[in-house]
Protein backbone atom coordinates (compact mmCIF):
# COMPACT_ATOMS: atom_id res chain seq x y z
CA UNK A 1 0.00 0.00 0.00
CA UNK A 2 1.00 3.47 -0.56
CA UNK A 3 -0.06 6.40 1.59
CA UNK A 4 -1.23 9.52 0.27
CA UNK A 5 -1.73 12.14 3.45
CA UNK A 6 -4.15 15.37 2.22
CA UNK A 7 -2.53 18.33 5.04
CA UNK A 8 -4.16 21.64 4.47
CA UNK A 9 -2.79 24.80 6.96
CA UNK A 10 -3.79 27.77 7.51
CA UNK A 11 -2.50 29.85 9.70
CA UNK A 12 -5.13 32.72 10.93
CA UNK A 13 -3.75 33.99 13.48
CA UNK A 14 -0.18 33.37 16.10
CA UNK A 15 -1.45 30.58 17.73
CA UNK A 16 -2.67 28.79 14.85
CA UNK A 17 0.97 29.39 13.22
CA UNK A 18 2.58 27.94 16.83
CA UNK A 19 0.61 24.67 16.72
CA UNK A 20 1.58 24.38 12.87
CA UNK A 21 4.98 25.00 13.41
CA UNK A 22 5.08 22.56 16.12
CA UNK A 23 2.85 20.03 13.99
CA UNK A 24 5.79 20.44 11.30
CA UNK A 25 8.63 19.97 13.42
CA UNK A 26 6.69 16.72 14.79
CA UNK A 27 5.62 15.23 11.45
CA UNK A 28 9.46 15.90 9.82
CA UNK A 29 10.33 12.98 12.37
CA UNK A 30 8.06 10.40 10.82
CA UNK A 31 9.39 6.92 10.05
CA UNK A 32 8.46 5.79 6.65
CA UNK A 33 5.97 2.94 6.39
CA UNK A 34 6.96 0.44 3.63
CA UNK A 35 6.42 2.80 0.54
CA UNK A 36 7.10 6.10 0.68
CA UNK A 37 3.75 8.23 0.85
CA UNK A 38 2.77 11.59 -0.81
CA UNK A 39 2.45 14.38 1.27
CA UNK A 40 0.34 16.89 -0.47
CA UNK A 41 0.67 20.30 1.73
CA UNK A 42 -2.53 23.06 0.58
CA UNK A 43 -2.08 26.35 1.99
CA UNK A 44 -4.16 28.70 2.23
CA UNK A 45 -2.93 31.76 0.38
CA UNK A 46 -3.38 34.13 3.57
CA UNK A 47 -1.51 31.85 6.43
CA UNK A 48 0.67 33.72 8.34
CA UNK A 49 3.31 31.59 7.96
CA UNK A 50 5.95 32.90 5.71
CA UNK A 51 7.56 29.94 4.58
CA UNK A 52 6.21 27.00 3.11
CA UNK A 53 6.45 23.95 5.58
CA UNK A 54 8.04 21.98 3.58
CA UNK A 55 10.67 24.37 3.15
CA UNK A 56 11.15 24.65 6.59
CA UNK A 57 11.45 20.95 7.65
CA UNK A 58 11.59 18.73 4.76
CA UNK A 59 10.63 15.58 6.16
CA UNK A 60 12.74 12.98 4.54
CA UNK A 61 9.80 9.83 4.89
CA UNK A 62 7.70 11.79 1.91
CA UNK A 63 7.58 12.58 -1.33
CA UNK A 64 6.63 16.30 -0.87
CA UNK A 65 4.22 18.57 -2.94
CA UNK A 66 2.48 21.99 -2.06
CA UNK A 67 -0.59 23.15 -3.74
CA UNK A 68 -2.38 26.48 -2.70
CA UNK A 69 -5.36 26.33 -1.69
CA UNK A 70 -7.56 27.53 -4.58
CA UNK A 71 -9.85 30.34 -4.49
CA UNK A 72 -12.98 28.32 -5.41
CA UNK A 73 -13.27 26.49 -2.77
CA UNK A 74 -13.03 27.07 1.52
CA UNK A 75 -13.28 25.63 4.53
CA UNK A 76 -11.43 22.12 5.92
CA UNK A 77 -14.12 19.92 4.21
CA UNK A 78 -14.15 21.53 0.94
CA UNK A 79 -10.41 21.81 1.30
CA UNK A 80 -9.76 17.61 2.28
CA UNK A 81 -12.21 17.08 -0.63
CA UNK A 82 -10.12 19.11 -3.13
CA UNK A 83 -6.94 17.32 -1.80
CA UNK A 84 -8.27 13.82 -1.77
CA UNK A 85 -8.78 13.89 -5.95
CA UNK A 86 -5.32 15.62 -6.50
CA UNK A 87 -4.14 12.83 -4.53
CA UNK A 88 -5.67 10.13 -6.52
CA UNK A 89 -4.20 11.80 -9.41
CA UNK A 90 -1.48 9.71 -8.62
CA UNK A 91 -2.23 6.47 -9.73
CA UNK A 92 0.06 4.64 -7.23
CA UNK A 93 -1.78 5.94 -4.18
CA UNK A 94 -3.56 3.61 -2.71
CA UNK A 95 -4.90 5.00 0.66
CA UNK A 96 -5.52 8.38 1.20
CA UNK A 97 -5.13 9.93 4.96
CA UNK A 98 -6.50 13.59 5.85
CA UNK A 99 -4.58 15.35 8.42
CA UNK A 100 -4.24 18.65 10.07
CA UNK A 101 -1.52 21.58 10.69
CA UNK A 102 -2.45 21.25 14.76
CA UNK A 103 -1.57 17.67 15.44
CA UNK A 104 1.51 16.21 16.85
CA UNK A 105 3.03 13.10 15.90
CA UNK A 106 4.42 9.77 17.18
CA UNK A 107 7.27 8.95 14.60
CA UNK A 108 5.76 5.35 13.92
CA UNK A 109 2.20 6.54 13.49
CA UNK A 110 2.29 5.43 9.58
CA UNK A 111 3.85 2.30 10.22
CA UNK A 112 0.89 1.77 12.80
CA UNK A 113 -1.71 2.90 10.66
CA UNK A 114 -0.18 0.48 7.71
CA UNK A 115 -0.05 -2.39 10.77
CA UNK A 116 -3.58 -1.72 11.55
CA UNK A 117 -5.05 -1.83 7.66
CA UNK A 118 -3.04 -5.09 7.25
CA UNK A 119 -4.79 -6.46 10.39
CA UNK A 120 -8.27 -5.14 9.47
CA UNK A 121 -7.81 -5.27 5.76
CA UNK A 122 -11.82 -5.54 4.80
CA UNK A 123 -12.93 -2.04 6.97
CA UNK A 124 -14.13 0.86 5.45
CA UNK A 125 -11.94 3.57 7.28
CA UNK A 126 -9.26 3.55 9.85
CA UNK A 127 -7.01 5.28 12.02
CA UNK A 128 -4.36 5.20 14.41
CA UNK A 129 -6.10 8.88 16.24
CA UNK A 130 -8.47 7.66 18.85
CA UNK A 131 -10.95 11.00 19.23
CA UNK A 132 -12.14 11.06 23.18
CA UNK A 133 -15.35 12.70 21.38
CA UNK A 134 -17.27 9.46 21.74
CA UNK A 135 -20.66 11.44 21.83
CA UNK A 136 -19.97 10.55 17.78
CA UNK A 137 -16.49 8.52 17.89
CA UNK A 138 -18.26 5.73 20.41
CA UNK A 139 -15.64 2.47 20.69
CA UNK A 140 -18.10 -0.71 20.15
CA UNK A 141 -15.79 -3.36 20.61
CA UNK A 142 -11.98 -4.64 20.72
CA UNK A 143 -10.27 -6.95 19.53
CA UNK A 144 -8.68 -9.47 21.81
CA UNK A 145 -6.19 -10.61 19.59
CA UNK A 146 -4.56 -7.08 18.93
CA UNK A 147 -6.60 -4.58 21.34
CA UNK A 148 -7.67 -2.44 18.29
CA UNK A 149 -10.75 -0.70 18.67
CA UNK A 150 -13.86 -1.06 16.25
CA UNK A 151 -15.90 2.34 16.36
CA UNK A 152 -19.56 3.55 15.47
CA UNK A 153 -17.17 6.73 13.60
CA UNK A 154 -13.62 8.04 12.90
CA UNK A 155 -12.80 11.36 13.56
CA UNK A 156 -12.01 13.11 10.00
CA UNK A 157 -8.85 14.22 11.59
CA UNK A 158 -6.61 11.16 10.87
CA UNK A 159 -9.25 8.98 8.94
CA UNK A 160 -7.88 7.16 6.14
CA UNK A 161 -9.40 5.19 3.50
CA UNK A 162 -8.71 3.55 -0.16
CA UNK A 163 -8.97 4.58 -3.57
CA UNK A 164 -11.73 2.33 -4.50
CA UNK A 165 -14.25 3.58 -1.19
CA UNK A 166 -13.51 7.02 -2.20
CA UNK A 167 -14.90 6.12 -5.46
CA UNK A 168 -17.63 4.42 -4.00
CA UNK A 169 -18.77 7.01 -2.02
CA UNK A 170 -19.09 9.34 -4.32
CA UNK A 171 -18.16 12.84 -2.62
CA UNK A 172 -16.81 15.69 -5.13
CA UNK A 173 -15.40 18.84 -3.60
CA UNK A 174 -17.89 21.02 -5.95
CA UNK A 175 -20.77 19.74 -4.01
CA UNK A 176 -20.14 22.10 -1.08
CA UNK A 177 -18.83 23.61 2.29
CA UNK A 178 -20.47 20.96 4.29
CA UNK A 179 -21.92 17.56 4.08
CA UNK A 180 -25.41 16.94 6.70
CA UNK A 181 -26.23 13.71 7.82
CA UNK A 182 -28.33 12.05 9.71
CA UNK A 183 -26.65 11.93 12.94
CA UNK A 184 -26.60 16.15 13.15
CA UNK A 185 -23.63 16.53 11.89
CA UNK A 186 -21.89 18.55 8.74
CA UNK A 187 -18.59 17.11 8.51
CA UNK A 188 -17.63 14.34 5.69
CA UNK A 189 -16.01 12.20 8.50
CA UNK A 190 -20.35 11.62 9.89
CA UNK A 191 -21.47 11.78 6.40
CA UNK A 192 -18.97 8.77 5.45
CA UNK A 193 -20.39 7.19 9.11
CA UNK A 194 -23.70 7.48 7.79
CA UNK A 195 -23.66 6.49 4.45
CA UNK A 196 -21.11 4.19 4.15
CA UNK A 197 -21.86 0.89 5.97
CA UNK A 198 -19.28 -1.18 7.48
CA UNK A 199 -16.27 -1.74 10.04
CA UNK A 200 -14.14 1.76 10.98
CA UNK A 201 -11.09 0.27 13.46
CA UNK A 202 -8.77 2.66 15.18
CA UNK A 203 -5.98 1.21 17.30
CA UNK A 204 -6.24 1.19 20.99
CA UNK A 205 -3.75 4.16 21.78
CA UNK A 206 -2.90 7.16 19.69
CA UNK A 207 -0.13 7.75 17.70
CA UNK A 208 -1.30 11.25 16.43
CA UNK A 209 -2.35 14.11 18.82
CA UNK A 210 -4.97 16.94 18.45
CA UNK A 211 -3.45 20.09 19.67
CA UNK A 212 -5.77 22.88 18.64
CA UNK A 213 -7.88 23.64 21.42
CA UNK A 214 -9.40 26.90 19.82
CA UNK A 215 -10.99 28.16 15.98
CA UNK A 216 -13.18 27.87 13.56
CA UNK A 217 -13.56 24.50 13.69
CA UNK A 218 -13.39 23.97 17.21
CA UNK A 219 -15.67 24.23 19.76
CA UNK A 220 -15.00 25.03 23.40
CA UNK A 221 -15.73 21.86 25.82
CA UNK A 222 -15.73 19.56 23.26
CA UNK A 223 -13.29 16.65 23.64
CA UNK A 224 -11.23 17.15 20.75
CA UNK A 225 -8.25 15.31 21.50
CA UNK A 226 -6.65 11.82 21.67
CA UNK A 227 -7.13 8.76 23.54
CA UNK A 228 -4.12 7.72 25.60
CA UNK A 229 -1.69 9.36 23.16
CA UNK A 230 1.31 7.33 23.29
CA UNK A 231 3.84 10.67 22.60
CA UNK A 232 6.69 12.02 20.19
CA UNK A 233 9.40 9.72 21.37
CA UNK A 234 10.98 7.05 19.12
CA UNK A 235 9.57 4.35 21.27
CA UNK A 236 7.61 1.70 19.52
CA UNK A 237 4.39 1.26 21.79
Amino acid sequence: MKFGIVLPTHCYNQQRMFWAIAAFQSLAKTLQPEKRPLLLLIPHKDSLLDKEPHLLYQPPAFQNEIVQQPDSIGGTEQTLAWGTEQVFLNPDISHCVWMGDDALFNPHWLQQLENLILRHSEAKAWTVYRSAHVRYHAPLMTDSSSGDVLCRSLCGHGMTFTRWEWQEWGIHWSQGQRWPSVSGGNTLDLHHACNRPGDRWSTARSYVQHTGTAGVNVTPGVPEFAIDFVGETNAYL
